[in-house]
């Protein structure tokens, strides 16, 4: 599936995108982030509350499909890929909750992109010949 997935990015532009303004920080070096807990937990919940924004923003009324989501960290300063995938943790996490489906339905993908303003950008492919019918972003209809 995960090959699909990466095919399928590849060679076709997503179907629908969106960003947000935040930055994310590695939880892994701790560099720049407070050691308690409270505050380790009050950042999972923003960024939690940042894949839900994400995933409704996408406009995910769920058809049953599997797709492909790349979450792009957009900042000065890249990460390597391990780093990526644990610093998008909660955001995944929020977008599932938000869409009320099984992790294996999404295949995640990661990636980073340099720029000064720092952004969390996301990506969606349907991977099922069906796809959904209509997609709304921002008052428009796609599809």
């Amino acid at each position: 599936m995960k090959a699909l997935a990466m095919a399928r990015v590849a060679t076709h532009e997503a179907h629908v995108e969106t960003s947000a303004r935040y930055e994310l920080r590695n939880s892994l070096t701790g560099r720049g982030l407070s050691v308690s807990r409270g505050a380790r937990n009050a950042r999972r919940g923003r960024e939690r509350k940042l894949g839900r924004l994400l995933a409704r923003d996408l406009a995910c009324a769920w058809p049953g499909g599997a797709c492909a989501v790349v979450l792009t960290r957009v900042s000065p300063r890249p990460f390597d890929g391990h780093n990526l995938e644990a610093i998008f943790g909660a955001v995944r996490d929020g977008m599932v909750q938000q869409w009320g489906v099984e992790g294996d339905d999404v295949v995640w993908l990661y990636d980073w992109r340099k720029a000064l303003t720092p952004r969390v950008e996301a990506r969606l492919w349907w991977l099922s010949a069906a796809g959904p019918f209509r997609i709304q972003v921002a008052g428009v209809g796609l599809g």
